[in-house]
């Protein structure tokens, strides 16, 4: 596909995040028909976020495409995540504008498909769009992030993790988890809840 050069890089990454936006919204609408807004949301966080499209760009080989100035060829800047991720969503506008919306709806189910990201577990996409609801409260409230520690245990031969959750030092959430990923971002969904029977609605 062809490139508008009259096109700044910063208006094409407007469109096509965007683009990528409506696509993603469609997928989750058409796919997943009997969830809610609620879930379709969360859902389209874990798959529309910088560090999933700099991936994209990298199966699509964009870190060894990419033009790069003198300055940014010497900081290796093809691979950072913001410029690959930037990238991608410059190339889909680009796609968008040359072939319509339709091929630019095939053209990322099939990437969500080669990645196998288009089976969504909206459970996991709840908990994992806790952990960042979470932080946005902390710094809205307490101006400092949430803070997650974890042990590792050994349990009848085997491996789990205590894990906590901690504002400013003090434990709010703790529990043992089969990993600490999990067992933080459950920690996360669990506070969330209880700040919501608080009357704080955040979730």
């Amino acid at each position: 596909c062809q490139l508008d050069i009259s096109k700044s890089a910063e208006q094409l990454e407007f469109l096509g995040d965007s683009v990528l936006g409506l696509v993603i919204s469609e997928f989750l609408f058409k796919t997943y028909s009997k969830s809610n807004e609620g879930d379709y949301s969360k859902a389209r966080n874990t798959l529309v976020n910088e560090k999933k499209l700099a991936n994209f760009a990298r199966m699509l080989r964009f870190d060894q495409l990419v033009f790069l100035g003198r300055g940014e060829l010497g900081k290796k800047g093809y691979e950072r995540d913001s410029l690959l991720a930037d990238t991608f969503e410059a190339f889909l506008a680009a796609v968008y504008l040359n072939y319509g919306f339709e091929i630019s709806y095939r053209f990322i189910k099939n990437i969500l498909k080669v990645t196998k990201m288009d089976q969504i577990d909206f459970e996991e996409a709840r908990i994992s769009d806790a952990k960042s609801t979470l932080q946005e409260y902390f710094l809205s409230k307490y101006k400092t992030f949430p803070e997650y520690s974890a042990e590792k245990l050994m349990e009848a031969g085997e491996e789990r993790f205590s894990c906590q959750l901690k504002l400013k030092g003090k434990i709010l959430k703790q529990g043992v988890f089969a990993s600490k990923k999990k067992g933080h971002k459950k920690l996360a969904q669990e506070y969330l809840i209880e700040i919501n029977q608080k009357n704080e609605i955040i979730i």
